[in-house]
């Protein structure tokens, strides 16, 4: 499979969360060293839906960075399936990097095959030609080509 179809089939709607709105990241505690960069909060072209990172001041510490994933860390999530909450805890070894509740509204994307099908028969019925039938015919087919002989000449 190439580049090309992997992407078509990581767009192809098949229930998967495609974009988030309504992002809002409430801090208890954010380092002094590190600042929030939000993401566009859509689907890219290679399936990856970031939503947040934490970015340092010193280009040598570590960034961290929140997605949109099936599996891997998760966080608590609020106890009401309709909403989207999720109670975030990032520490290093050096200590404590963010702390807060991180919410959001989901969009899903899905998709709808609708397929049909027709069926026609018909009847026929042969009726032998008649000798009258075949001289119709044969005199019919003689005009149509004196005609067309006339109109192209």
């Amino acid at each position: 499979m190439n580049r090309t179809q992997q992407i078509a089939e990581r767009n192809r709607p098949d229930g998967r969360v495609m974009q988030l709105s309504n992002l809002n990241i409430a801090k208890h505690h954010l380092d002094a060293e590190y600042s929030i960069r939000k993401h566009n909060l859509a689907r890219s072209e290679t399936g990856l839906l970031r939503v947040f990172d934490l970015v340092p001041n010193n280009p040598g510490d570590a960034s961290f960075h929140a997605r949109w994933g099936y599996s891997g860390h998760h966080t608590d999530r609020s106890p009401d399936p309709h909403q989207r909450i999720y109670d975030v805890r990032i520490e290093a070894p050096t200590g404590l990097i963010f702390e807060g509740e991180v919410s959001f509204n989901v969009t899903f994307d899905t998709g709808v095959t609708e397929a049909m099908n027709a069926t026609m028969s018909t009847d026929a019925v042969v009726i032998p030609a008649t000798p009258w039938t075949r001289f119709r015919n044969r005199i019919l087919g003689l005009y149509d080509r004196v005609t067309r002989y006339f109109l192209a000449h």
